[in-house]
């Protein structure tokens, strides 16, 4: 046999060997990525399916509650007795345009304000104010009597139409006094807003060359919302400045918003976390908090004044009331019966202070106007119906007058 045919003979024996080699080790990985395909295919698909479930489900919500609004869905309530001069198509128009816009936008110095908005019953100026009835020009102009009044989503007037606001009926009201005339009322209320930042944004404001005649500020409320002196939305803006890690994690958090399954989520997470927050907050140190409050509210009180007195502008505080003190619940549609908020601790001990000290001529304890009044006085939780509202107004419009504060130019 020649060497040729010697080496065909064997190569055609290795061929034969080779194929009676079993593909073990191919197998088991053929076999693993096929496991592996099928779950992870399987589990992108149960995402999307789960992700278009919760988008459909979120449509067909809003398209029954279309006929609805946000302030019935949550309290499941009939508003038809609360706004007795309007049909339930405008009802549910003006509490759409009041929540179910884009509230807030960044804004330097004040850390947010109420975002530009132009509505029917809701209209917000780019310059930070909420349009009043028959507003004045932007710049105020010099020979008018100018009045800047800030507070929060009360002082706003969340739930009610443009001229029905505290800022409207103002100046309305100061309007019917033959001693003044060209009265012009800019309303700065601004969701969250309590004193402190109230402080800031009129500071901002006369920095920017925006002098008024008269400044109000009506606080309160949000004074126990906030008691440790930390605005709104500042923990999400100490988490922008931290290591790129926490950055990461925000992008994360973003992508979940996007997402209708990641909103799911963090909705039960934001619950879980309320709940937790405000058993601790009540229980901890709550007669020392309430003080600290008390405190905090005097302080910007007299820097307010301090720098108004140096510009020649007067001041008024004006301490509102709440559903919490001094009102008939029966009549509170909104509560159950149940009030869970700090002012009802913290407004007896803000009365007691005013019995020791006073906060001088240019404060005005409104706290109690609603008190044997017997009908429904606010809208929803917290804020006021147009009765308490005209009543706050007149209060505050016979307050000026009676102390003079607003001179005739």
């Amino acid at each position: 046999m020649g060497v040729a045919s010697l080496r065909d003979e064997q190569m055609k024996d290795l061929s034969k060997n080779v194929r009676k080699i079993p593909c073990t080790t191919f197998n088991k990985f053929a076999s693993h990525y096929k496991t592996v395909s099928i779950i992870f295919f399987s589990s992108v698909l149960l995402f999307l399916v789960l992700n278009v479930a919760l988008y459909t489900l979120n449509k067909i919500i809003k398209s029954v509650q279309k006929y609805n609004n946000p302030v019935s869905s949550k309290y499941n309530s009939d508003l038809t007795q609360i706004y007795p001069g309007l049909t339930e198509n405008e009802i549910n128009k003006l509490l759409s345009e009041t929540w179910s816009r884009h509230l807030l936008e960044y804004e330097p110095f004040t850390q947010f304000r109420e975002r530009p908005y132009s509505g029917e019953y809701v209209n917000i100026s780019k310059n930070g104010y909420r349009i009043t009835r028959n507003q004045g020009p932007w710049p105020p102009e010099p020979g008018n009597s100018n009045i800047f009044i800030f507070g929060g989503s009360t002082t706003f007037g969340y739930g009610l139409p443009d001229s029905e606001t505290l800022a409207s009926y103002l100046q309305e009201y100061l309007a019917e006094d033959d001693k003044l005339n060209n009265i012009y009322v800019y309303n700065f209320g601004r969701a969250y807003y309590y004193s402190t930042q109230e402080k800031l944004l009129f500071e901002k404001l006369l920095m920017s060359d925006f002098v008024p005649d008269l400044a109000i500020f009506v606080d309160g409320l949000n004074e126990y919302l906030f008691v440790k002196d930390v605005p709104r939305f500042s923990g999400t803006l100490a988490k922008m400045m931290e290591p790129r890690r926490s950055r990461n994690a925000m992008l994360a958090t973003a992508l979940l918003q996007w997402l209708p399954m990641g909103r799911a989520i963090l909705y039960i997470t934001k619950k879980l976390e309320n709940n937790i927050n405000v058993k601790s907050d009540v229980n901890t140190e709550i007669e020392s908090t309430l003080q600290s409050v008390v405190r905090r509210y005097c302080s910007n009180k007299k820097m307010i004044d301090a720098i108004a007195e140096s510009m020649n502008i007067n001041t008024l505080f004006v301490w509102q009331p709440v559903h919490a003190y001094k009102y008939n619940l029966k009549y509170h549609f909104f509560s159950k019966g149940e009030i869970k908020h700090l002012s009802t601790q913290g407004y007896p001990l803000m009365e007691e202070h005013l019995h020791k000290y006073s906060l001088g001529k240019n404060f005005l304890w409104s706290a109690d106007i609603q008190e044997n009044i017997d009908e429904p006085l606010y809208v929803d939780m917290v804020h006021y119906n147009v009765k308490l509202t005209q009543m706050l107004a007149r209060r505050i419009a016979q307050h000026i007058a009676q102390a003079d504060i607003l001179k005739q130019k």
